[in-house]
């Protein structure tokens, strides 16, 4: 281990046992095994300090709970308490939470059964807070999903995405204005619609 990578982990340990959440945040990070796909002591370690550290931090709870689902860094899936921390930290208003949310309950992933109205509820709350991804699989929602079909909110949130610049939403939005699709007016100039929508 090289002299500035020990001082680095000194530096760390020492602001951890101060309580300096980022600290325990960044250690935790470290002593994660990215490689292995099975649970060790390093990760149980790793993963006391995560917890510690996502303890009131929303951002971290986030990235926590996403972590516990999924199962990264060689920590064990923990799906339960992984969802748990995501609906905390969504319901404190975490967008990057609430996204993820509707992202597991419009898939099915994450022990969660597939949920389509969930699923647009917490895409809602994200887009409220401008995260344009969750604008875009709104307008996917609204413009294909049956239980919630809805085409003048699908071409709000698509355009409201575009307006911030998704290029998903941007790519989509151009092909509508040449298609007609979801009742836009052909022919009208991508840039001055956005312009003018604004």
């Amino acid at each position: 281990m090289r002299a500035e990578t020990r001082q680095t982990l000194a530096i760390l340990r020492n602001r951890s046992l101060k309580g300096d959440v980022d600290a325990m945040w960044q250690l935790g990070l470290r002593e994660l095994d990215w490689k292995s796909t099975s649970h060790t002591a390093k990760s149980a370690i790793a993963l006391k300090r995560l917890r510690e550290a996502a303890r009131g931090n929303l951002d971290y709870q986030f990235q926590l709970g996403t972590m516990l689902v999924e199962g990264y860094g060689g920590l064990p899936k923990q799906i339960p308490k992984g969802i748990e921390l995501l609906r905390k930290a969504a319901r404190k208003g975490n967008s990057d939470a609430q996204y993820q949310l509707g992202v597991y309950f419009g898939t099915g992933t994450g022990g969660l059964e597939r949920d389509r109205a969930a699923s647009v509820k917490w895409y809602e709350k994200a887009a409220a807070q401008g995260n344009s991804t969750a604008m875009y699989n709104l307008a996917v929602a609204y413009s294909s999903s049956k239980s919630v079909m809805n085409l003048e909110l699908a071409r709000k949130w698509l355009v409201k995405g575009a307006q911030l610049g998704n290029e998903e939403c941007l790519e989509w939005l151009s092909e509508c204005l040449r298609t007609g699709q979801l009742g836009f007016k052909v022919g009208e100039d991508l840039s001055k619609f956005i312009s003018d929508s604004a």
